[in-house]
Parts: structure tokens; C-alpha cells; sequence
């Protein structure tokens, strides 16, 4: 993932709001938004890549959400920091499948992997983390290669730098959020319009602030929504996930997939996942039984 505008707490209605970008070889081969199960059991929504198996986006049955985005070298290839880098899309999963924070940190040494920040937040405990593996005075250092900082309610952006880097794309994605979300909270019934319709066209304003491909000069990386035709890379997918204050445990994500003309390959896909809190072992395993997630 490369471009991902988040709310966190800062709508009662609205706890969580994501806005995400994915931009990718169009020769890599990655599975769309789906419902799958780690290795431990843990049911979980979200696309997979199906080179190295993890993911870059996606939430866990038990409440688990993950966002990743790599950090691009300057001369902007997509080759891993080290021939022996570790796939980053295992950071996901193994904070999906249950892996407690201080777990996740002394289990991943952060020189193990190319370049990357990961957004790590538990809906039920309602903590959120954000570690990268690369140097930044921002963030406190931890002895395992990462820099990290606890995340507070508002709204954030991140894309290939650090975290609310104001790069010009970022900010536009962030304040297409934030308009969006001030008008939910000014709307009322009064209003004449649904809260269902309100919301269903508050996201399409979002999916539509993720589609622009507007860019500054001429590098091709500068737009929301990425075409690079040349190099065979570009946006391949763009996705919403939410979390409702009238039904708390249920996540909403919904994932439009594009081909190499930036031209939509499917309808739009919609996802639910009802979430519940379990208890975890160190490792991440649920001690718990594992309860329906669909």
C-alpha cells in the first residue's frame, strides 16, 4: 500500500474511517479483499499477496486492524532494502492473528525488512501503534530496529515517508477526510436525506478523492491515484474500511480493483466482519475458542 488517510476516534458515529491507495507492479499477483484464515486459525478480511503470502490492509476477527505502507528507496524502484529482506506482509498478519504489542516488536527485528511503516490497532482495547524501521526523531527507538509512537484520536496520513510527511498527495487525501467527516457531523435528519444515504455518499466522496490522478510536473508518483504505464506499476486497488458506532463489533471494508488502463475490473466489492475480543498467548495463538466471524 502506498497512500492511506485513517480516523481514529475522531467521530462518536464514526470510531474508524480508512482511506487507502495500493499501488503495485501490475505483474505482481495479489488476491483482492476476501475472507481467509491465518496459520493459527484467525479469520481475517483483506487482499493477499501471493508471492509472500501476507498482506498490506486488513482486519482480524478478533477486533485486529493493520495497514502497511513501504518506504521507497530514492531511486524509487520497489526492490526489497536487502536480497535477504523478509516479506513485510507478515508484520500484518502476525498482529491479525493476536500477537500482543511488546511480542510484535521483540519477534520482527525491524533490519529484517525493506523499508516500511505499519499502522497496528485493536479495536477492542482501542489502542493503536505506528512503528517504521527507518530513523526518525519523531518516534521513540526500540531496541528491535523499530521507531515507534502511540497513536491518539484524529485524523493521519502516510504514505512512502513518514508518518503525516505533508506531501502534497497526502494532504489532499487527508483533507478530503476531514471535510467529509465535518459535514457528517453537522447532518441531521432535518437535513431531508437518510443518514444510510448520507453515509453511502460521504464514502463515495472518499472513493472519488482516491481516484484522482492529478500530478505535480511530471513524476508519476505525485497523484492520489497512480499511472505509470511505463514501468508497469500504478494504483491497483482502492479500499474503505469502517467501523460504525450503531453496530461497534461489525467492520465494513469495500475494495475496488483496477487493471493496467486504470480501468475498474469488477464491481466494487463489499465485505463485513462481526469482530470479538480474545484473549491471546504471547505468541498470538487464541486461547480462547474461535468464534464465528462471519
Amino acid at each position: 500500500m502506498c497512500l492511506v488517510a485513517f480516523a481514529i476516534g475522531e467521530s462518536h458515529e464514526l470510531p474508524l474511517l480508512v482511506a487507502a491507495n495500493r499501488d503495485e507492479s501490475y505483474r505482481r499477483q495479489t488476491l483482492g479483499l476476501s475472507a481467509w484464515r491465518l496459520d493459527n486459525g484467525v479469520d481475517v478480511l483483506a487482499g493477499r499477496d501471493l508471492l509472500a503470502g501476507g498482506t498490506w490492509m486488513g482486519v482480524g476477527q478478533n477486533g485486529r486492524v493493520a495497514l502497511l505502507t513501504n518506504i521507497r528507496p530514492v531511486d524509487h524502484s520497489d526492490k526489497p532494502a536487502a536480497a535477504a529482506a523478509q516479506s513485510r506482509g507478515a508484520l500484518c498478519s502476525s498482529w491479525l492473528g493476536g500477537m500482543s504489542w511488546p511480542a510484535w516488536l521483540d519477534s520482527h527485528s525491524g533490519h529484517a525488512f525493506g523499508g516500511c511503516n505499519v499502522v497496528l490497532g485493536d479495536l477492542h482495547q482501542g489502542t493503536w501503534h505506528f512503528a517504521r524501521n527507518q530513523a526518525s526523531p519523531a518516534h521513540a527507538w526500540h531496541p528491535s530496529g523499530w521507531y515507534t509512537s502511540e497513536l491518539t484520536p484524529g485524523i493521519y496520513g502516510l504514505s512512502n515517508a513518514d508518518l503525516d510527511t505533508p506531501w502534497p498527495k497526502l494532504l489532499q487525501l487527508k483533507n478530503a477526510m476531514a471535510l467529509q467527516l465535518q459535514l457528517k457531523r453537522h447532518h441531521s435528519q432535518a437535513d431531508g436525506v437518510t443518514q444510510a444515504a448520507h453515509d453511502l455518499a460521504m464514502r463515495n466522496k472518499l472513493v472519488e478523492a482516491l481516484r484522482d490522478d492529478t500530478r505535480l510536473a511530471q513524476d508519476p508518483l505525485s497523484s492520489v491515484f497512480v499511472r505509470w504505464p511505463q514501468a508497469s506499476y500504478g494504483t491497483r486497488s482502492s479500499t474503505l474500511m469502517w467501523v460504525e458506532q450503531a453496530a461497534p463489533r461489525t467492520v465494513h471494508m469495500a475494495e475496488w480493483r483496477f487493471d493496467d488502463n486504470a480501468q475498474l475490473l469488477a464491481q466494487p466489492k463489499r465485505l463485513d466482519m462481526l469482530t470479538c475480543a480474545m484473549p491471546t498467548s504471547i505468541n498470538g495463538s487464541p486461547t480462547a475458542e474461535k468464534p464465528n466471524a462471519l
